[in-house]
Protein backbone atom coordinates (compact mmCIF):
# COMPACT_ATOMS: atom_id res chain seq x y z
CA UNK A 1 0.00 0.00 0.00
CA UNK A 2 1.66 3.51 -0.73
CA UNK A 3 0.29 6.89 -0.42
CA UNK A 4 1.57 10.09 -1.42
CA UNK A 5 1.25 13.25 0.15
CA UNK A 6 1.86 16.90 -1.47
CA UNK A 7 4.06 18.55 0.49
CA UNK A 8 2.98 22.35 1.79
CA UNK A 9 4.25 25.46 0.30
CA UNK A 10 3.32 28.03 -2.49
CA UNK A 11 3.90 25.44 -5.22
CA UNK A 12 1.01 23.45 -4.18
CA UNK A 13 -1.16 26.21 -2.61
CA UNK A 14 -3.92 26.08 -4.90
CA UNK A 15 -3.12 23.35 -7.33
CA UNK A 16 -3.30 19.60 -5.53
CA UNK A 17 -2.01 16.21 -6.77
CA UNK A 18 -2.40 13.09 -4.85
CA UNK A 19 -1.74 9.36 -5.61
CA UNK A 20 -2.12 5.92 -4.12
CA UNK A 21 -2.31 2.37 -5.16
CA UNK A 22 -3.22 -0.93 -3.09
CA UNK A 23 -1.71 -4.39 -3.75
CA UNK A 24 -2.98 -7.63 -2.30
CA UNK A 25 -1.92 -11.51 -3.04
CA UNK A 26 -2.60 -14.61 -1.52
CA UNK A 27 -1.77 -18.15 -2.36
CA UNK A 28 -3.63 -21.70 -1.10
CA UNK A 29 -1.47 -24.70 -1.78
CA UNK A 30 -4.55 -27.37 -2.41
CA UNK A 31 -1.79 -30.12 -2.73
CA UNK A 32 1.40 -30.98 -4.25
CA UNK A 33 -0.40 -30.62 -7.67
CA UNK A 34 -2.95 -27.75 -7.22
CA UNK A 35 -2.19 -24.11 -6.56
CA UNK A 36 -4.68 -21.28 -6.61
CA UNK A 37 -3.29 -17.44 -6.32
CA UNK A 38 -5.85 -14.27 -6.08
CA UNK A 39 -4.39 -11.13 -6.68
CA UNK A 40 -6.14 -7.74 -6.65
CA UNK A 41 -4.90 -4.40 -7.64
CA UNK A 42 -6.20 -0.58 -7.14
CA UNK A 43 -5.13 2.88 -7.64
CA UNK A 44 -5.72 6.18 -8.15
CA UNK A 45 -4.47 9.50 -9.20
CA UNK A 46 -5.81 12.92 -8.56
CA UNK A 47 -5.36 16.23 -10.02
CA UNK A 48 -7.11 19.64 -9.02
CA UNK A 49 -5.98 22.11 -11.20
CA UNK A 50 -6.88 26.01 -10.19
CA UNK A 51 -7.04 28.67 -12.60
CA UNK A 52 -7.80 32.81 -12.20
CA UNK A 53 -9.49 34.07 -14.68
CA UNK A 54 -7.37 37.69 -16.45
CA UNK A 55 -8.73 40.96 -16.37
CA UNK A 56 -9.23 42.38 -19.93
CA UNK A 57 -8.87 45.65 -21.25
CA UNK A 58 -12.54 46.62 -20.91
CA UNK A 59 -12.68 45.73 -17.00
CA UNK A 60 -14.15 42.25 -17.71
CA UNK A 61 -12.87 39.25 -15.99
CA UNK A 62 -12.59 35.90 -17.45
CA UNK A 63 -14.68 32.89 -15.34
CA UNK A 64 -12.05 31.04 -12.24
CA UNK A 65 -11.96 27.51 -12.91
CA UNK A 66 -11.55 24.76 -10.79
CA UNK A 67 -10.41 21.63 -12.78
CA UNK A 68 -10.30 17.77 -11.83
CA UNK A 69 -8.40 14.67 -13.09
CA UNK A 70 -9.33 11.89 -11.48
CA UNK A 71 -7.37 7.89 -13.61
CA UNK A 72 -8.39 4.74 -11.61
CA UNK A 73 -6.83 1.57 -12.04
CA UNK A 74 -8.75 -2.02 -10.78
CA UNK A 75 -7.06 -5.66 -11.63
CA UNK A 76 -8.52 -8.66 -10.10
CA UNK A 77 -6.54 -11.78 -10.89
CA UNK A 78 -7.15 -15.44 -10.33
CA UNK A 79 -5.09 -18.06 -11.57
CA UNK A 80 -5.09 -21.81 -11.05
CA UNK A 81 -1.44 -23.64 -11.53
CA UNK A 82 -1.72 -27.65 -12.18
CA UNK A 83 0.66 -30.48 -12.73
CA UNK A 84 0.12 -32.85 -14.35
CA UNK A 85 3.06 -34.75 -14.62
CA UNK A 86 6.68 -33.66 -14.53
CA UNK A 87 6.52 -32.66 -18.18
CA UNK A 88 3.17 -30.77 -18.34
CA UNK A 89 2.09 -27.71 -16.76
CA UNK A 90 -0.55 -25.57 -16.73
CA UNK A 91 -1.88 -22.21 -15.73
CA UNK A 92 -5.32 -21.08 -16.00
CA UNK A 93 -5.85 -17.42 -15.56
CA UNK A 94 -9.08 -15.40 -15.53
CA UNK A 95 -8.42 -11.47 -15.61
CA UNK A 96 -10.69 -8.21 -14.82
CA UNK A 97 -9.16 -4.92 -15.47
CA UNK A 98 -11.02 -1.78 -15.49
CA UNK A 99 -9.10 2.01 -16.08
CA UNK A 100 -11.62 4.83 -15.45
CA UNK A 101 -10.76 8.43 -16.14
CA UNK A 102 -12.87 11.47 -15.46
CA UNK A 103 -12.60 15.30 -16.04
CA UNK A 104 -14.82 17.72 -13.99
CA UNK A 105 -15.12 21.34 -13.91
CA UNK A 106 -16.66 24.35 -12.50
CA UNK A 107 -16.41 27.47 -12.93
CA UNK A 108 -17.66 31.29 -11.33
CA UNK A 109 -18.99 33.04 -14.74
CA UNK A 110 -16.52 35.97 -14.02
CA UNK A 111 -17.96 37.86 -11.80
CA UNK A 112 -20.12 39.28 -14.56
CA UNK A 113 -24.12 40.05 -14.10
CA UNK A 114 -25.34 37.23 -16.38
CA UNK A 115 -25.35 33.75 -14.75
CA UNK A 116 -22.46 32.14 -16.73
CA UNK A 117 -21.58 29.74 -14.15
CA UNK A 118 -21.69 26.03 -14.84
CA UNK A 119 -20.52 22.66 -13.64
CA UNK A 120 -19.04 20.02 -16.31
CA UNK A 121 -18.42 16.06 -15.87
CA UNK A 122 -17.19 13.64 -18.07
CA UNK A 123 -16.26 10.08 -17.44
CA UNK A 124 -14.77 7.43 -19.56
CA UNK A 125 -13.62 3.83 -19.20
CA UNK A 126 -11.86 0.46 -20.35
CA UNK A 127 -12.54 -2.53 -19.23
CA UNK A 128 -10.66 -5.77 -20.40
CA UNK A 129 -12.16 -9.63 -19.73
CA UNK A 130 -9.19 -12.33 -20.16
CA UNK A 131 -9.34 -15.68 -20.13
CA UNK A 132 -5.99 -16.99 -20.98
CA UNK A 133 -5.05 -20.97 -20.43
CA UNK A 134 -1.24 -21.47 -20.91
CA UNK A 135 0.54 -25.18 -20.89
CA UNK A 136 4.35 -25.46 -21.02
CA UNK A 137 5.70 -28.98 -21.88
CA UNK A 138 9.13 -30.22 -20.94
CA UNK A 139 9.97 -32.15 -24.10
CA UNK A 140 13.71 -33.07 -22.22
CA UNK A 141 16.23 -31.21 -19.66
CA UNK A 142 17.32 -28.23 -22.59
CA UNK A 143 13.76 -28.48 -24.51
CA UNK A 144 10.47 -27.24 -24.11
CA UNK A 145 7.20 -26.33 -25.64
CA UNK A 146 4.43 -23.75 -24.50
CA UNK A 147 1.47 -23.55 -26.11
CA UNK A 148 -2.15 -21.50 -25.42
CA UNK A 149 -5.38 -19.91 -25.89
CA UNK A 150 -5.84 -15.82 -24.96
CA UNK A 151 -9.14 -14.44 -25.39
CA UNK A 152 -9.95 -11.08 -24.57
CA UNK A 153 -13.27 -8.77 -23.99
CA UNK A 154 -13.15 -4.99 -24.58
CA UNK A 155 -15.78 -2.59 -23.95
CA UNK A 156 -15.10 1.38 -24.34
CA UNK A 157 -17.34 3.84 -22.79
CA UNK A 158 -15.94 6.93 -24.68
CA UNK A 159 -17.62 9.55 -22.23
CA UNK A 160 -20.63 10.09 -20.17
CA UNK A 161 -21.48 14.09 -20.04
CA UNK A 162 -23.08 15.94 -17.29
CA UNK A 163 -23.43 19.70 -17.27
CA UNK A 164 -24.94 23.02 -16.74
CA UNK A 165 -22.80 25.01 -18.91
CA UNK A 166 -24.83 27.48 -21.26
CA UNK A 167 -24.77 25.54 -24.81
CA UNK A 168 -23.41 21.95 -23.80
CA UNK A 169 -25.79 19.27 -23.11
CA UNK A 170 -25.55 15.99 -21.35
CA UNK A 171 -25.40 12.77 -22.91
CA UNK A 172 -23.53 9.37 -23.26
CA UNK A 173 -21.42 7.76 -26.04
CA UNK A 174 -22.32 5.02 -27.27
CA UNK A 175 -20.14 1.97 -25.92
CA UNK A 176 -17.96 0.00 -27.99
CA UNK A 177 -16.99 -3.83 -27.84
CA UNK A 178 -14.19 -5.94 -29.18
CA UNK A 179 -13.19 -9.47 -28.78
CA UNK A 180 -9.47 -10.73 -29.54
CA UNK A 181 -8.81 -14.71 -29.72
CA UNK A 182 -5.00 -15.78 -30.15
CA UNK A 183 -3.82 -19.09 -30.02
CA UNK A 184 -0.01 -19.44 -29.79
CA UNK A 185 2.71 -22.06 -29.73
CA UNK A 186 6.68 -21.90 -28.70
CA UNK A 187 9.53 -23.91 -28.95
CA UNK A 188 12.76 -23.16 -26.80
CA UNK A 189 15.97 -25.30 -27.39
CA UNK A 190 19.09 -24.95 -25.57
CA UNK A 191 22.15 -26.56 -26.73
CA UNK A 192 25.87 -26.00 -24.71
CA UNK A 193 26.20 -22.13 -26.49
CA UNK A 194 23.39 -21.58 -28.64
CA UNK A 195 19.54 -20.89 -28.03
CA UNK A 196 17.03 -20.79 -29.90
CA UNK A 197 12.81 -19.43 -29.34
CA UNK A 198 10.61 -19.71 -32.18
CA UNK A 199 7.31 -18.73 -31.49
CA UNK A 200 4.00 -18.39 -33.82
CA UNK A 201 1.04 -16.71 -32.66
CA UNK A 202 -2.32 -16.42 -35.07
CA UNK A 203 -4.61 -13.16 -33.55
CA UNK A 204 -8.39 -12.40 -34.37
CA UNK A 205 -10.57 -9.49 -33.83
CA UNK A 206 -13.45 -8.62 -34.45
CA UNK A 207 -15.02 -5.06 -33.58
CA UNK A 208 -18.96 -6.26 -32.45
CA UNK A 209 -22.02 -4.23 -31.87
CA UNK A 210 -24.50 -3.05 -30.70
CA UNK A 211 -23.05 0.39 -32.51
CA UNK A 212 -23.85 2.45 -35.62
CA UNK A 213 -21.49 2.70 -38.25
CA UNK A 214 -21.28 5.75 -40.51
CA UNK A 215 -20.24 5.10 -44.31
CA UNK A 216 -18.58 7.94 -46.38
CA UNK A 217 -17.81 9.11 -49.67
CA UNK A 218 -15.01 7.62 -51.28
CA UNK A 219 -14.00 11.17 -53.06
CA UNK A 220 -14.04 13.57 -50.25
CA UNK A 221 -11.84 13.78 -47.12
CA UNK A 222 -14.40 12.11 -44.32
CA UNK A 223 -16.59 14.66 -42.33
CA UNK A 224 -19.98 14.83 -41.07
CA UNK A 225 -21.54 16.46 -44.26
CA UNK A 226 -19.78 13.51 -46.49
CA UNK A 227 -21.60 10.89 -44.67
CA UNK A 228 -23.61 8.36 -47.59
CA UNK A 229 -24.97 6.48 -44.72
CA UNK A 230 -25.19 4.68 -41.63
CA UNK A 231 -26.25 1.24 -40.37
CA UNK A 232 -27.12 -0.03 -36.86
CA UNK A 233 -25.61 -3.35 -35.65
CA UNK A 234 -27.07 -5.29 -33.32
CA UNK A 235 -25.45 -6.87 -29.99
CA UNK A 236 -22.48 -9.55 -30.65
CA UNK A 237 -23.17 -8.72 -34.28
CA UNK A 238 -19.59 -8.32 -36.02
CA UNK A 239 -19.05 -5.50 -37.53
CA UNK A 240 -15.25 -5.60 -38.81
CA UNK A 241 -12.62 -8.61 -38.30
CA UNK A 242 -9.10 -7.97 -38.52
CA UNK A 243 -6.39 -11.07 -38.30
CA UNK A 244 -2.93 -12.06 -38.97
CA UNK A 245 -0.16 -14.22 -37.96
CA UNK A 246 3.20 -12.93 -35.38
CA UNK A 247 5.68 -14.53 -36.09
CA UNK A 248 9.27 -14.17 -33.12
CA UNK A 249 12.68 -15.96 -33.95
CA UNK A 250 15.79 -15.07 -31.30
CA UNK A 251 18.97 -16.44 -31.08
CA UNK A 252 21.79 -16.30 -27.73
CA UNK A 253 24.67 -17.46 -28.69
CA UNK A 254 27.72 -17.22 -25.87
CA UNK A 255 30.94 -16.43 -26.96
CA UNK A 256 32.66 -16.76 -23.31
CA UNK A 257 31.45 -17.58 -20.12
CA UNK A 258 31.09 -13.98 -19.50
CA UNK A 259 29.83 -12.91 -22.72
CA UNK A 260 27.13 -13.23 -25.19
CA UNK A 261 25.40 -11.97 -28.08
CA UNK A 262 21.72 -12.35 -29.09
CA UNK A 263 19.68 -11.17 -32.38
CA UNK A 264 15.41 -11.29 -32.71
CA UNK A 265 12.84 -10.50 -34.77
CA UNK A 266 8.81 -10.29 -34.06
CA UNK A 267 6.07 -8.75 -35.59
CA UNK A 268 2.64 -7.37 -33.46
CA UNK A 269 -0.67 -5.91 -34.54
CA UNK A 270 -1.96 -3.99 -32.07
CA UNK A 271 -6.13 -3.87 -32.59
CA UNK A 272 -6.55 -0.57 -29.86
CA UNK A 273 -5.47 2.53 -30.45
CA UNK A 274 -4.51 5.48 -28.19
CA UNK A 275 -5.14 8.67 -29.44
CA UNK A 276 -3.95 11.89 -27.84
CA UNK A 277 -4.71 14.98 -28.36
CA UNK A 278 -0.67 16.22 -26.04
CA UNK A 279 -1.26 20.07 -27.77
CA UNK A 280 -3.96 20.64 -25.35
CA UNK A 281 -3.39 22.59 -22.36
CA UNK A 282 -4.43 19.38 -20.10
CA UNK A 283 -3.75 16.64 -22.28
CA UNK A 284 -6.55 13.87 -22.28
CA UNK A 285 -6.64 10.33 -23.93
CA UNK A 286 -9.17 8.26 -25.85
CA UNK A 287 -8.95 4.27 -26.73
CA UNK A 288 -10.27 3.46 -29.99
CA UNK A 289 -10.85 -0.07 -31.07
CA UNK A 290 -9.96 -0.97 -34.61
CA UNK A 291 -12.44 -1.41 -36.82
CA UNK A 292 -14.17 -0.20 -40.17
CA UNK A 293 -12.62 3.09 -40.47
CA UNK A 294 -9.41 2.43 -38.06
CA UNK A 295 -7.17 -0.56 -38.96
CA UNK A 296 -5.03 -2.41 -36.88
CA UNK A 297 -1.37 -1.13 -35.81
CA UNK A 298 1.66 -3.58 -37.41
CA UNK A 299 4.84 -3.55 -35.55
CA UNK A 300 7.97 -5.27 -36.96
CA UNK A 301 11.07 -5.15 -35.11
CA UNK A 302 14.34 -6.34 -35.20
CA UNK A 303 17.21 -6.21 -31.96
CA UNK A 304 20.83 -7.54 -31.41
CA UNK A 305 22.58 -7.37 -28.22
CA UNK A 306 25.57 -7.89 -26.44
CA UNK A 307 25.77 -8.30 -22.85
CA UNK A 308 29.46 -9.11 -20.42
CA UNK A 309 30.27 -9.80 -17.48
CA UNK A 310 33.30 -9.03 -15.14
CA UNK A 311 34.86 -12.49 -14.11
CA UNK A 312 33.51 -11.71 -10.09
CA UNK A 313 30.15 -11.21 -11.57
CA UNK A 314 30.37 -8.24 -10.05
CA UNK A 315 29.19 -6.08 -12.66
CA UNK A 316 27.37 -6.96 -16.22
CA UNK A 317 27.46 -4.63 -18.78
CA UNK A 318 25.07 -5.03 -21.96
CA UNK A 319 24.55 -2.84 -25.35
CA UNK A 320 21.41 -3.50 -27.41
CA UNK A 321 19.92 -1.92 -30.33
CA UNK A 322 16.71 -1.85 -32.52
CA UNK A 323 14.89 -0.65 -35.17
CA UNK A 324 11.02 -0.99 -35.77
CA UNK A 325 8.61 0.04 -38.44
CA UNK A 326 4.97 0.61 -37.88
CA UNK A 327 2.46 0.51 -40.26
CA UNK A 328 -1.39 1.92 -39.67
CA UNK A 329 -0.86 4.22 -36.96
CA UNK A 330 -3.39 6.85 -35.62
CA UNK A 331 -2.82 10.43 -36.09
CA UNK A 332 -5.06 13.28 -35.39
CA UNK A 333 -5.72 15.63 -38.09
CA UNK A 334 -4.12 19.40 -37.57
CA UNK A 335 -7.10 21.97 -35.83
CA UNK A 336 -9.06 18.23 -34.69
CA UNK A 337 -12.04 18.36 -32.66
CA UNK A 338 -11.40 14.96 -30.40
CA UNK A 339 -13.37 16.50 -27.39
CA UNK A 340 -16.90 15.24 -27.44
CA UNK A 341 -16.81 14.12 -31.06
CA UNK A 342 -19.48 11.13 -31.82
CA UNK A 343 -17.58 10.70 -35.39
CA UNK A 344 -13.91 10.63 -34.35
CA UNK A 345 -12.90 9.01 -37.37
CA UNK A 346 -13.44 11.80 -39.18
CA UNK A 347 -10.76 13.72 -37.24
CA UNK A 348 -8.16 10.97 -37.76
CA UNK A 349 -5.66 10.02 -40.22
CA UNK A 350 -3.42 6.92 -41.30
CA UNK A 351 0.28 6.84 -40.51
CA UNK A 352 3.06 5.15 -40.54
CA UNK A 353 6.25 5.29 -38.83
CA UNK A 354 9.71 3.99 -37.63
CA UNK A 355 12.20 3.87 -34.60
CA UNK A 356 15.76 3.18 -33.76
CA UNK A 357 17.78 3.08 -30.84
CA UNK A 358 20.57 1.76 -28.70
CA UNK A 359 20.64 0.72 -25.35
CA UNK A 360 23.72 0.78 -22.86
CA UNK A 361 23.15 -0.37 -18.92
CA UNK A 362 25.75 -1.28 -16.30
CA UNK A 363 24.26 -2.90 -13.29
CA UNK A 364 26.53 -3.30 -9.63
CA UNK A 365 24.78 -7.39 -8.58
CA UNK A 366 26.68 -7.49 -5.41
CA UNK A 367 27.86 -5.73 -1.90
CA UNK A 368 26.34 -3.22 0.01
CA UNK A 369 25.93 -1.23 -2.66
CA UNK A 370 23.84 -1.96 -5.73
CA UNK A 371 22.46 -0.55 -8.68
CA UNK A 372 22.05 -0.02 -12.34
CA UNK A 373 22.35 2.52 -14.71
CA UNK A 374 20.89 3.35 -18.16
CA UNK A 375 21.41 5.54 -21.19
CA UNK A 376 19.22 5.35 -24.13
CA UNK A 377 19.54 7.28 -27.41
CA UNK A 378 16.34 6.48 -29.44
CA UNK A 379 14.54 8.26 -32.82
CA UNK A 380 10.96 8.03 -33.39
CA UNK A 381 9.25 9.93 -36.51
CA UNK A 382 5.83 9.18 -38.47
CA UNK A 383 4.45 10.69 -41.40
CA UNK A 384 0.60 10.57 -42.52
CA UNK A 385 -0.42 8.52 -45.50
CA UNK A 386 -4.02 10.16 -46.66
CA UNK A 387 -4.68 9.59 -50.25
CA UNK A 388 -5.82 13.31 -49.70
CA UNK A 389 -2.67 15.61 -49.73
CA UNK A 390 -4.04 18.45 -48.27
CA UNK A 391 -4.87 16.72 -45.35
CA UNK A 392 -1.55 15.17 -44.62
CA UNK A 393 0.63 17.03 -41.66
CA UNK A 394 3.84 18.53 -42.48
CA UNK A 395 3.01 18.09 -45.56
CA UNK A 396 3.25 14.38 -45.91
CA UNK A 397 7.01 14.71 -44.40
CA UNK A 398 8.45 12.95 -41.59
CA UNK A 399 7.83 14.43 -38.21
CA UNK A 400 8.89 13.84 -34.09
CA UNK A 401 6.35 11.42 -32.38
CA UNK A 402 5.08 12.10 -28.83
CA UNK A 403 7.30 9.96 -27.62
CA UNK A 404 10.15 10.75 -29.21
CA UNK A 405 12.86 11.15 -26.30
CA UNK A 406 16.41 11.36 -28.01
CA UNK A 407 18.09 11.34 -24.34
CA UNK A 408 17.00 9.21 -21.61
CA UNK A 409 19.47 8.48 -18.92
CA UNK A 410 18.75 6.93 -15.68
CA UNK A 411 20.29 5.94 -12.22
CA UNK A 412 18.89 3.65 -9.48
CA UNK A 413 20.80 2.74 -6.66
CA UNK A 414 20.85 0.88 -3.06
CA UNK A 415 22.89 0.96 -0.35
CA UNK A 416 22.65 -1.38 2.76
CA UNK A 417 23.21 0.46 6.27
CA UNK A 418 22.12 -2.26 8.39
CA UNK A 419 20.48 -5.40 8.73
CA UNK A 420 17.33 -3.85 8.78
CA UNK A 421 17.83 -0.45 6.71
CA UNK A 422 18.69 0.50 3.35
CA UNK A 423 18.86 3.23 1.45
CA UNK A 424 17.42 4.05 -2.22
CA UNK A 425 18.37 6.64 -4.65
CA UNK A 426 16.60 7.43 -8.13
CA UNK A 427 17.89 9.93 -10.68
CA UNK A 428 16.21 10.50 -14.00
CA UNK A 429 17.27 13.03 -16.92
CA UNK A 430 15.40 12.73 -20.38
CA UNK A 431 14.84 14.97 -23.57
CA UNK A 432 11.62 17.22 -22.95
CA UNK A 433 8.66 15.63 -25.62
CA UNK A 434 7.89 17.87 -29.11
CA UNK A 435 5.24 19.73 -28.79
CA UNK A 436 3.37 22.31 -31.68
CA UNK A 437 3.37 26.20 -30.55
CA UNK A 438 1.25 29.07 -31.61
CA UNK A 439 3.36 31.25 -33.15
CA UNK A 440 1.01 33.96 -34.71
CA UNK A 441 -3.00 35.11 -34.94
CA UNK A 442 -5.49 36.08 -37.45
CA UNK A 443 -9.13 37.12 -37.03
CA UNK A 444 -12.29 35.66 -38.81
CA UNK A 445 -15.30 37.80 -38.73
CA UNK A 446 -13.63 39.62 -36.01
CA UNK A 447 -12.31 36.64 -33.96
CA UNK A 448 -9.42 36.10 -32.76
CA UNK A 449 -7.91 32.31 -33.93
CA UNK A 450 -4.41 30.92 -33.74
CA UNK A 451 -1.76 29.88 -36.00
CA UNK A 452 0.18 26.56 -35.14
CA UNK A 453 3.55 25.88 -36.17
CA UNK A 454 4.19 22.37 -37.93
CA UNK A 455 3.50 19.36 -35.81
CA UNK A 456 6.38 18.82 -33.14
CA UNK A 457 8.39 21.51 -34.23
CA UNK A 458 9.93 22.49 -30.97
CA UNK A 459 9.79 20.22 -27.60
CA UNK A 460 9.33 20.90 -23.81
CA UNK A 461 12.29 21.42 -21.50
CA UNK A 462 14.38 18.47 -20.59
CA UNK A 463 12.72 16.99 -17.46
CA UNK A 464 14.98 15.80 -14.69
CA UNK A 465 14.02 14.40 -11.07
CA UNK A 466 15.55 13.08 -7.53
CA UNK A 467 14.02 10.79 -5.35
CA UNK A 468 15.04 9.18 -2.29
CA UNK A 469 13.75 6.66 0.05
CA UNK A 470 14.79 4.24 3.23
CA UNK A 471 13.30 1.07 3.31
CA UNK A 472 13.11 -0.94 7.02
CA UNK A 473 12.66 -4.36 6.75
CA UNK A 474 12.32 -6.19 10.69
CA UNK A 475 12.80 -9.74 11.20
CA UNK A 476 9.96 -12.48 10.18
CA UNK A 477 7.99 -14.12 12.37
CA UNK A 478 8.69 -17.81 11.99
CA UNK A 479 5.91 -19.43 13.87
CA UNK A 480 3.50 -17.07 11.61
CA UNK A 481 5.10 -16.81 8.36
CA UNK A 482 4.41 -13.15 8.60
CA UNK A 483 6.82 -10.53 6.45
CA UNK A 484 6.55 -6.90 6.38
CA UNK A 485 8.09 -3.82 5.49
CA UNK A 486 8.38 -0.17 5.63
CA UNK A 487 8.77 2.62 2.76
CA UNK A 488 9.15 6.40 3.71
CA UNK A 489 10.97 8.60 1.07
CA UNK A 490 10.21 12.09 -1.63
CA UNK A 491 9.51 12.08 -4.51
CA UNK A 492 11.24 15.05 -6.69
CA UNK A 493 13.85 15.82 -3.77
CA UNK A 494 14.58 19.49 -5.15
CA UNK A 495 11.89 20.74 -6.45
CA UNK A 496 11.87 20.47 -9.90
CA UNK A 497 8.96 21.82 -11.77
CA UNK A 498 9.10 19.53 -15.06
CA UNK A 499 6.75 20.48 -17.78
CA UNK A 500 3.27 18.94 -18.05
CA UNK A 501 2.20 20.27 -21.07
CA UNK A 502 1.73 24.05 -23.15
CA UNK A 503 -1.08 25.86 -24.05
CA UNK A 504 -0.92 29.76 -25.83
CA UNK A 505 -3.04 32.48 -25.30
CA UNK A 506 -3.96 35.55 -26.86
CA UNK A 507 -4.57 38.34 -24.51
CA UNK A 508 -4.42 42.36 -24.05
CA UNK A 509 -3.15 42.48 -27.89
CA UNK A 510 -0.40 39.94 -26.85
CA UNK A 511 0.46 36.28 -27.62
CA UNK A 512 1.70 34.72 -25.51
CA UNK A 513 2.76 30.29 -24.80
CA UNK A 514 3.29 28.70 -21.49
CA UNK A 515 4.80 25.32 -20.07
CA UNK A 516 3.33 24.47 -16.77
CA UNK A 517 4.28 21.72 -14.22
CA UNK A 518 1.56 19.88 -12.05
CA UNK A 519 4.19 18.61 -9.53
CA UNK A 520 6.51 21.61 -8.74
CA UNK A 521 7.43 20.35 -5.17
CA UNK A 522 8.51 17.40 -2.94
CA UNK A 523 6.45 15.13 -2.43
CA UNK A 524 6.84 12.70 0.72
CA UNK A 525 5.80 9.28 0.71
CA UNK A 526 4.99 5.99 2.74
CA UNK A 527 4.02 2.73 1.87
CA UNK A 528 3.66 -0.67 4.09
CA UNK A 529 3.96 -4.31 2.77
CA UNK A 530 3.30 -7.15 4.14
CA UNK A 531 2.89 -10.97 3.69
CA UNK A 532 2.31 -13.88 5.23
Amino acid sequence: MTFFFPALGNEVENNKVYFYDLNSKLTWDINENNKLFVSGYFGADVMRLKFDGETNTDGTKDPDEEIDFRWKNTTATLRWNHLFSSKLFMNVSGIYSRYNYGLSSENDGGGGPANTSGTFTWKSSVENWIFKPDFTYYVEANTKIRFGLHNTLYKFTPAKIETSEIGVSSFDFETEKGLEIAPYIEYEKKWKKLSMNAGLRYSWFGNMGPYTVATYSDELPKSVSTIVSTKAYNSGEIIKSYSGFEPRLSFNYRLKDNQSVKLGYNRTFQYIHLISNTTAALPFDIWKPSGPHIKPLEVNQISAGYAYDTPNRNYNISLEGYYKTFKNMVEYKNGANLFLNENLETQLLPANGFAYGTELSVFKNKGEFTGNLNYTYSVTKRKTTSKFSSQNINNGSYYPSNYDRPHVFNLTSNYKLSEKWNMGVFFTYQTGRPTTLATSRFKIDGQDFLSYSDRNTYRLTNTHRLDLSFNYVPKGNPKTKWESSWSFGVYNVYGRKNAFSTYSTFNNGQLRSFQFSVIGSPIPFITYNFKF
